[in-house]
């Protein structure tokens, strides 16, 4: 969608890069990539993303969870979880923050797509 900044905070660049792709596929051309919680912050400061795509685990036992909380609670941005680590707990800890959705990866991009136009209203 022309004009909707995405980020995607994911510290494996081979899957970060594999969905800006396939969101590109839907028009999403505007998607910036952050691999831990300085580099998001700085993209979320510099171009203030319409959504953020959240991995849990980020390098060096960084949090994604409490990343979110604060990007959420700092400028209401709506975000969803991208996960491979969806046990009871850390479902439990994601579901606390008041994610728009929860992916287990690998995620389907064509249901993160109606997420995203769903929670920004895009659809007509």
């Amino acid at each position: 969608m022309k004009g909707i900044r995405i980020l995607i905070v994911e510290d494996e660049l081979i899957n970060a890069y594999s969905l800006k792709s396939d969101l590109g596929k839907y028009s999403y051309k505007e998607c910036a990539i952050a691999t831990n919680c300085k580099d998001a912050l700085d993209a979320v400061e510099k171009s203030l993303p319409h959504f953020i795509l959240m991995d849990i685990n980020l390098n060096n036992h960084q949090d994604g969870i409490e990343l979110a909380k604060e990007i959420y609670e700092k400028h209401r941005i709506p975000f969803a979880y991208v996960s491979g680590f969806l046990d009871k707990h850390s479902v439990e800890r994601m579901n606390a923050g008041s994610p728009s959705g929860i992916f287990s990866k690998p995620a389907n991009v064509k249901s993160i797509v109606k997420l995203i136009e769903k929670t920004l209203n895009l659809r007509p």
